[in-house]
């Protein structure tokens, strides 16, 4: 809940890259040299059409081209431009993703302070998977807060390499980058409260409950979610009348019913959209369907929303938003 006499701080600027190659999800799983077909079906065009009504998934975004700096190269480039913002009025810069001790490659982080002149900012990555992002924007507006810092760009990345593991049961994986931008003079969206929880338990696996017969652990797994937006809204005297929307993850269709039965709202409350085109990209969900909620105008000045994501582990992250 928000205390007395600290800044408003929220969402100036976003924006999101998906690859030019979109792949229908029957070219998909015809791809997979070890895909087997489930029992009950004929064929994987049988499997695809069931796969559809249960998930509300057309297809996936694969990265064929592009490298993953050159993408965040071009998303800078282009905040720059939208904006007035100049690199010195940078301060903070998260990267969304951890770097092996060991690696070679590019620091997507350190290679993008030095190209565009951040000589202000501190530079740290996040690593929750897909609930980096907005455990990222807590961060940021947290520090914000101190009066040290001025403002943080979130740089988020979701490139997965092997085909197959694309296939996550639940949902398929697309690749895609995010960028974020946060400050003390918000022009789309005002944090006006974030709330993290965890079970202090074991982790949860994929295996946990993807079987048929572990179907309570997944309905105790979104309960954990629905407890954290309930909460979130609680602290703050408001109810989910009081609220136009909720943009979750982009994972299944099937899994929103559940979690709009056990908020007991309906699923038009719900922002669902990006499911079909894309399905999940990690936490660049959440930028993208930030940015697409503003650029559609679906909410008007004042409103208020709750962007949701859980990162793998697991937390369930939620920040209530109002619109500038």
């Amino acid at each position: 809940m928000r205390l007395s006499g600290i800044k408003r701080i929220g969402i100036t600027y976003s924006d999101y890259y998906l690859p030019a190659r979109f792949m229908g999800i029957e070219e998909y799983f015809s791809s997979i040299k070890n895909f087997t077909l489930p029992a009950g079906y004929e064929d994987i065009a049988a499997y695809c059409d069931n796969y559809y009504k249960q998930r509300k998934i057309k297809g996936i975004y694969i990265e064929e081209e592009k490298k993953e700096i050159e993408v965040f190269v071009g998303l800078m480039n282009r905040f720059f431009l939208e904006t007035d913002v100049k690199p010195e009025d940078i301060d903070i810069l998260i990267y969304t993703k951890g770097v092996p001790m060991h690696s070679t490659d590019v620091n997507v982080p350190f290679y993008i302070q030095k190209e565009f002149g951040l000589d202000n900012v501190i530079t740290f990555n996040v690593d929750q998977t897909c609930g980096a992002s907005l455990m990222s924007l807590h961060i940021i507006e947290r520090m914000i807060q101190t009066g040290r810092y001025r403002s943080g760009l979130v740089l988020s990345s979701s490139i997965v390499q092997d085909m197959e593991k694309r296939n996550v049961q639940l949902t398929l994986l697309s690749d895609g980058l995010g960028l974020m931008y946060i400050d003390s003079d918000p022009r789309r969206f005002l944090i006006q409260d974030f709330l993290a929880k965890t079970t202090g338990s074991r982790s949860f696996t994929m295996e946990s409950f993807t079987k048929r017969e572990n179907y309570r652990e997944l309905v105790k797994y979104l309960q954990n979610g629905a407890d954290t937006m309930k909460e979130l809204l609680a602290r703050n005297n408001l109810s989910f009348e009081d609220i136009k929307l909720i943009s979750p993850q982009n994972t299944t269709y099937g899994g929103w019913e559940i979690y709009a039965n056990l908020l007991d709202i309906s699923m038009d409350k719900i922002f669902l959209d990006n499911i079909p085109r894309g399905a999940h990209a990690g936490d660049v969900d959440i930028t993208r369907n930030l940015t697409d909620i503003y650029r559609e105008r679906l909410l008007k000045r004042n409103e208020q929303m709750i962007s949701y994501g859980l990162g793998w582990g697991t937390s369930w992250n939620a920040a209530l938003l109002k619109m500038m």
